[in-house]
């Protein structure tokens, strides 16, 4: 996923690379992961690209694991919704 966001000086552009090459769903069925894996991607590049974060732009960053731990399921919550709350706490991890 390659993000375009503005840097912190606000003139220039800078670009992320993020690769995730495992994202471990545990506890959802097979025909979910596909869905949430969209939606994890979705939201972090809205995230990044809204909120960015200037540290990701002054140095690489390479995380060999990123655990962001358990966090509570909102009842009832789609597919989608589940994929924006792990993006969330990805997104929380890295910056």
């Amino acid at each position: 996923m390659d993000i375009k966001s503005k840097s912190s000086d606000m003139t220039k552009y800078s670009f992320i690379e993020l690769n995730i090459d495992e994202l471990v769903l545990s506890g959802f069925q097979l025909k979910d992961r596909n869905v949430i894996g969209k939606s994890v991607e979705t939201e972090l590049e809205r995230l990044l690209t809204n909120n960015g974060h200037r540290n990701l732009f002054e140095k690489n960053i390479s995380l060999d694991q990123l655990d962001v731990g358990n966090f509570p399921i909102k009842a009832n919550s789609g597919t989608e919704e589940i994929g924006k709350q792990v993006a969330n706490s990805i997104y929380k991890g890295i910056v």
